[in-house]
């Protein structure tokens, strides 16, 4: 069994060696758990977006005002109505990551599968749901790459841009022309990892209420402090003017890292409407339009002694 450090305290600790009781559950095993789909404040309206199905084309909406006359629907935005609204960051992994950025809402062309291209905001779920699926989308297809080596060869997705590569990074230690001389043996190994995309028991959703000069938003995102200050920044409030909430989570493996455009859109509908609004991915929603992962081709070559001792490795990850 561990024991406190006796010459850094004489004051015991009584957790230290022992099987620390979870605090978090009870409320969970009693059925008591409130998640964003059991918060609906008095006046709560619900939203649905439209999404791309195509994964690049040029776009032109047609039936909007039929939209905006079906039953319960409060209120319809597209990426014209959004477009003063700043941008989201791009998350900086890496130094050198080229920044872009991307409407909220689709303005004249879809860039993925999913991209949202409409929000509804209807009495219901599933009047806005409705409103949603009526949306008409005529597509003009342009060139998509699916994969990254597609993206090496392609022409540029993006405008401004001479290429597809968001950076490029070289790290190199030691000599390992010389364990390649040195080697007894060589390894190749080559690994594809295809896209994965998250699924946690609970999907994706977002409240949000303007009211007396402030917005609140409830958020199951796994970083609610800095959707604070990006929710802040994006609608050209000031920090103070927002305060984010986080209520139990079911799970979120990445897929609620970061703000995302529908977390903006929505809060650009509260500042417009006098009333809150949430809206809750459906499964189907999250599958595709949620942050995916992955998609990583590996090729590296390994140099080995006699031994078995490893003396160098060359590795290239695209």
């Amino acid at each position: 069994m561990l024991r406190p450090p006796t010459h850094a305290s004489t004051t015991p600790l009584p957790w230290l060696g022992r099987a620390c009781p979870r605090r978090e559950d009870e409320h969970l095993l009693r059925g008591q758990g409130r998640y964003l789909a059991d918060l609906a404040p008095p006046g709560c309206l619900d939203a649905a977006f439209a999404r791309s199905g195509m994964a690049h084309a040029h776009i032109a909406l047609a039936n909007l005002a039929d939209l905006r006359a079906m039953p319960g629907v409060r209120l319809v935005l597209t990426g014209e109505d959004l477009q003063a609204l700043g941008q989201l960051a791009i998350n900086p992994l890496f130094p050198g990551v080229r920044a872009f950025g991307t409407p909220v809402l689709a303005r004249g062309r879809v860039l993925c599968v999913g991209m949202p291209i409409a929000l509804v905001v209807a009495d219901t779920a599933v009047q806005a749901r409705d409103a949603a699926e009526a949306l008409a989308v005529d597509y003009a297809p342009l060139p998509a790459c699916t994969t990254a080596e597609e993206a090496l060869t392609a022409a540029p997705l993006l405008e401004g841009w001479p290429d597809n590569t968001a950076f490029a990074q070289r790290h190199q230690a030691g000599d390992l022309a010389r364990a390649s001389a040195r080697a007894a043996a060589a390894v190749q190994l080559r690994v594809a990892c295809p896209p994965v995309a998250p699924m946690a028991l609970e999907p994706r959703g977002f409240l949000v209420h303007w009211q007396a000069g402030r917005l609140t938003a409830w958020t199951p995102l796994q970083s609610p402090h800095r959707a604070r200050l990006e929710l802040a920044r994006v609608l050209g409030l000031a920090p103070e003017q927002v305060r984010t909430i986080a209520p139990d989570v079911g799970g979120a493996f990445g897929g609620k890292a970061s703000l995302g455009p529908e977390e903006v859109a929505l809060a650009a509908a509260a500042l417009r409407l006098d009333a809150p609004v949430r809206w809750i991915a459906t499964r189907e929603e999250d599958f595709v339009s949620a942050p995916q992962g992955r998609a990583g081709h590996l090729a590296a070559r390994a140099f080995f002694a006699a031994d078995g001792q490893l003396l160098g490795l060359e590795a290239e990850l695209l």
